[in-house]
């Protein structure tokens, strides 16, 4: 089931821009000039985080980047550290209305479904300005 992804800045330079993939069942976030999203920040890895939104499940994993990804504010990836060895993973579900923290950019996740349609509120009351 494809879903929407809708990525709505709320810190950082980018905001109040808001990103919407339809149809891609894979969004790249990085510095690359071939990503889905660029994001010109000396903070983000070239290739620093994928979104997948093709199957039943959305999630975001981490490439290696060098400062991680954070989804409301846990890290997912980056390098292993004694205190979040345990704790980070390279994978996480995402949900609407999480908030995915990238370099110095924080964006507000919206997911609508194929079986949503056009259901898209207008303003995402859920997330956080």
């Amino acid at each position: 089931m494809l879903t929407r992804v809708i990525l709505t800045a709320t810190e950082g330079n980018l905001r109040p821009m808001e990103f919407a993939f339809e149809g891609q069942e894979q969004v790249l976030l990085g510095r690359d000039r071939n990503c889905s999203l660029r994001l010109d920040d000396p903070t983000v890895s070239r290739r620093h985080c994928l979104i997948d939104a093709g199957g039943e499940v959305v999630w975001v994993r981490d490439l290696g980047s060098l400062n991680g990804t954070f989804v409301n504010g846990k890290r997912v990836g980056g390098p292993p550290t004694p205190e979040a060895e345990a704790t980070s993973r390279l994978l996480r579900e995402l949900h609407d209305g999480d908030e995915l923290h990238v370099g110095t950019q924080t964006f507000c996740v919206h997911l609508v479904t194929a079986e949503e349609g056009d259901d898209c509120p207008a303003e995402m009351e859920h997330c956080a300005a």
